[in-house]
């Protein structure tokens, strides 16, 4: 009589397993296996400045929302533009969904540029979002008599850079290959600040790179401004440089001056659409994937967090699902190869 009422208990339990949709079993896995785990964030920059602010404050509200409550760690691992922190996130990371990291803008295009250096494959990452979509520019001095961006196809015009790895680079260097334009790069200057601080000594007539930060707020105000922006690239035409300051009208977009398909994709090379991505190491378990896709869209839309952000002054512009991200990533990486010779070709010119 025991045996058959434990036998019918079984049969009770199994019929109740088979009923529970299988979301909520992979919910409870998931929850069971987060709960008591400290998660890794990692950013590829410095801790100070702005960037190191999306992560940490992305870390301490994320945790909320993903099943099972764990905590978070911010770590940081510089160097290479940004390359060493993929090369560990693809290499040597944990891939059991407890390490995330955030790569810096231009991440998509690394793969081309240093295929030696490169050990990480983009579509093998998973992506779990996107909080910011920023755009970069071509600013000239107003002194150096560039109105236009056919300006510069007509005369020289200097422009401070960083180093020939970063967008104050690249960017000009598509347009002379694209456009005809004779934009001449001088790099070596510390940082976006270094390459302004050359336009402002006028060392140089302009340098490229975005207007995300408070980078002299002064000159927006002034009529006439003393600087004037000529073309900006990124996904779409932006209407803010950054949060509280409006984007002068009348500024081109890059890709709409292409006049052909190959022309566009190669232009559309420079791009910080991904600029405040998150990433998992490859062979991430598929519902721990979901489930921090999930917690990353719910983060997004937390009142708290976005709370956090406007005292912060931090932009949210254009955030993308992990779903959109890698979508995007998938139409970088089947970039034709001769658009990517040209590419190389143009950057290393």
């Amino acid at each position: 009589m025991r045996n058959r009422k434990s036998l019918i208990l079984s049969a009770a339990a199994m019929a109740g397993a088979m009923l529970m949709p299988a979301g909520a079993a992979h919910a409870d896995a998931v929850a069971d296996f987060y709960k008591g785990k400290q998660l890794s964030f990692t950013h590829t920059g410095g801790p100070a400045g702005g960037f190191a602010l999306y992560t940490r404050i992305l870390a301490k509200h994320i945790v909320k929302h993903i099943p099972g409550n764990p905590t978070a760690v911010i770590q940081f691992k510089q160097g290479g533009g940004g390359m060493v922190g993929m090369n560990y996130l693809s290499m040597a990371a944990p891939r059991d969904g407890t390490y995330f990291l955030m790569p810096l803008p231009g991440v998509e295009a690394q793969p081309f540029l240093y295929p030696t250096k490169v050990k990480f494959k983009l579509t093998d990452i998973h992506w779990i979002g996107n909080i910011l979509k920023m755009q970069s520019y071509i600013t000239v001095s107003a002194k150096s008599g560039i109105e236009t961006w056919q300006d510069a196809k007509k005369k020289v015009v200097r422009l401070s850079a960083s180093g020939k790895g970063s967008e104050t680079y690249i960017m000009p260097m598509l347009m002379n290959a694209v456009l005809g334009t004779k934009f001449k790069v001088i790099t070596g200057y510390k940082g976006i600040m270094g390459a302004t601080n050359a336009m402002e000594k006028g060392e140089s007539d302009g340098r490229a790179g975005g207007w995300t930060s408070n980078m002299r707020p002064h000159w927006f105000k002034e009529n006439p401004m003393p600087i004037k922006l000529i073309v900006q690239s990124g996904a779409v035409k932006e209407l803010m440089l950054y949060p509280g300051q409006a984007a002068p009208p009348g500024i081109p977009l890059l890709t709409d001056l292409a006049t052909n398909e190959d022309d566009k994709r190669l232009l559309g090379l420079v791009t910080r659409i991904l600029a405040r991505a998150v990433a998992g190491a490859p062979g991430m378990p598929k519902e721990r994937v979901a489930a921090m896709r999930k917690a990353f869209d719910m983060t997004i839309k937390d009142p708290d967090y976005l709370a956090e952000m406007k005292t912060r002054k931090l932009a949210i512009t254009g955030p993308m699902t992990g779903a959109e991200v890698e979508k995007y990533i998938n139409y970088i990486a089947s970039t034709p190869k001769h658009v990517v010779d040209r590419y190389i070709a143009a950057v290393r010119n």
